[in-house]
């Protein structure tokens, strides 16, 4: 199967989920998958940014290149594909985010609002927090397993593979 890895790209700043996807892409490999990471760029400098982004995601369709994305943060969850699973590390640390950058709460929920539109087509949701699980279930209404992320290059991928492969 052929099975993109979707996350964030913010030009110039480094991330935590950098590692994890690099890591998730090396083990579906070894499970006889070709994968990919797909970035996606992000600005949220300001709000017009903000929802131009967030409405420019949700147009890219990954379909005719991949069997499935697993998307790993929000606002690159939001592309369009039939077999998508989201395994969201940020979900409401991104929100939290927004609200630091002084954002008016009409365009936050705009992007809860995005959102609602693409999780009609996930497959599966998985988040790593009871906090970000709860978040999903009151602003999504979807429940969601909690997945952690393993710690070590050995301990629990399969598992992990397991789940997030349709």
């Amino acid at each position: 199967m052929r099975i993109a890895v979707v996350k964030n790209f913010i030009p110039f700043q480094k991330d935590c989920i950098e590692e994890l996807a690099r890591k998730l892409v090396n083990k579906i490999s070894q499970f006889g998958h070709q994968t990919e990471i797909i970035h996606i760029p992000f600005d949220w400098t300001d709000s017009k940014a903000l929802i131009d982004h967030v409405k420019s995601i949700r147009l890219l369709h990954l379909q005719c290149f991949f069997d499935q994305i697993i998307a790993l943060e929000i606002p690159a969850c939001f592309v369009d594909h039939s077999s998508k699973t989201w395994w969201l590390m940020n979900t409401s640390s991104f929100f939290q985010e927004l609200e630091k950058k002084n954002l008016k709460p009409r365009m936050i929920d705009k992007v809860i609002h995005f959102g609602a539109r693409s999780i009609a087509d996930v497959s599966a949701i998985y988040t790593p927090s009871i906090k970000d699980r709860e978040f999903i279930q009151r602003h999504w209404k979807k429940d969601c397993e909690i997945l952690s992320h393993p710690l070590s290059e050995h301990k629990c991928w399969d598992k992990v593979i397991e789940k997030l492969i349709c």
